[in-house]
């Protein structure tokens, strides 16, 4: 996947210039081009983040991946103290964070001919890329995450089988019990 990346990169670059010197009047770089490199470069830094497992994505936020969480308690005396907690959220799966990290990277690159052409209200709404990318990257993991789920799913049902099992076993022997 590295080299699909470099070699999408290479090629808008090198189709971006080849444009730039070719339609030289129609080159717009003012300060706003400003904006769709900041954005491009936030992106790429998210993405490059997520697929090196520094952080992940759950519900639309960025999380660290060594994330705890603090509690605060009191003792008996009423002293109190924070304890440290397991986080809530779930941990995601290394092939959910490969492919939410690559659809960011990727996506970033669409913002170079944001900064060469392109009037200034087109400069202004480039960050929409970075929901279409995030909203992509959540499309592609769709179908992972029920596969996931329904894995989820039947080790719970053979768990609760499992017990239900057990506790009928339990109930029989209580009776053998009562009758001896």
């Amino acid at each position: 996947m590295k080299k699909i990346t470099f070699l999408i990169y290479t090629f808008v670059i090198a189709t971006t210039g080849i444009c730039a010197l070719i339609f030289k009047e129609r080159l717009n770089i003012v300060i706003d081009s400003l904006i769709p490199v900041g954005v491009m470069t936030i992106q790429f830094i998210c993405g490059l983040l997520i697929k090196c497992d520094i952080y992940y994505s759950h519900g639309g936020r960025l999380f660290r991946l060594d994330d705890t969480d603090f509690k605060y308690r009191k003792n008996e005396r009423g002293e109190g103290q924070f304890v440290e907690s397991a986080p809530v959220r779930p941990a995601p799966s290394k092939k959910t964070q490969n492919v939410m990290g690559y659809s960011l990277m990727l996506c970033a690159v669409f913002y170079i001919p944001f900064i060469f052409f392109f009037p200034i209200i087109a400069k202004w709404s480039s960050p929409a890329i970075f929901f279409v990318s995030s909203i992509l990257g959540a499309l592609l993991n769709i179908p992972h995450e029920i596969k996931k789920f329904k894995a989820e799913l039947e080790d719970e049902r053979i768990r609760s089988e499992a017990r239900r099992r057990e506790l009928e076993e339990q109930k029989k022997r209580e009776e053998l019990g009562r009758w001896k």
